[in-house]
């Protein structure tokens, strides 16, 4: 459902403690306004919302809203990486596999404070965000407008982030574990 001249945008928040039934189950969070993004970027853009594992476990999923269409229950998150021309992330793990794609991010953590209170960090997150910390949907809309830009405008940090945390992201994975693993063994 995705036009060719259409940007997808990658909606993938993670979950939240605070947001959260028992072990398992969270509502996504409302931090997004859909409707004024989609007004605001026309019918250019399409966003493709995806909620978390916890998320998935609830009934709630984006209302109908022209220009989103919700992929949470889609099987494979690495085909909508490919789909997506940037994506809008938070503190999610995603944001490393995102990374390999070398498509631009947007941070939207409009609670950033209380989800480090709550969660905290196994390292910093404020200086390894290879793009730009927004609170509001306006502020990620306008960094938006023009992925190229967006990515020029990061390509500095972005370049630190993948040498920081995907330098053996380099699709050689498989050919050292074999030769670590199953040459010592003779097996290979």
């Amino acid at each position: 459902g995705i036009r060719p001249d259409q940007k997808a945008i990658l909606y993938a928040p993670t979950f939240r403690d605070y947001l959260a039934e028992g072990d398992t189950r969270a509502v996504m969070p409302e931090f997004f306004d859909f409707r004024a993004a989609t007004e605001a970027l026309g019918e250019e853009y399409v966003f493709l919302v995806r909620g978390h594992a916890f998320n998935a476990r609830t009934d709630q999923r984006v209302a109908r809203v022209p220009g989103c269409i919700e992929v949470t229950d889609y099987p494979e998150v690495s085909d909508l990486y490919l789909a997506s021309d940037a994506a809008i992330v938070d503190y999610s793990s995603l944001r490393f596999d995102y990374g390999v794609t070398g498509k631009p991010m947007v941070f939207h953590v409009p609670d950033l404070q209380r989800y480090k209170d709550t969660r905290g960090w196994l390292f910093d997150f404020e200086p390894t965000a290879p793009g730009p910390l927004v609170d509001t949907t306006e502020e990620v809309v306008e960094s938006l407008r023009d992925l190229d830009a967006l990515a020029r405008s990061y390509a500095g940090p972005y370049e630190r982030f993948r040498a920081d945390f995907l330098d053996l992201d380099d699709g050689r994975a498989a050919e050292r574990f074999v030769d670590a693993v199953f040459v010592p063994r003779g097996d290979a």
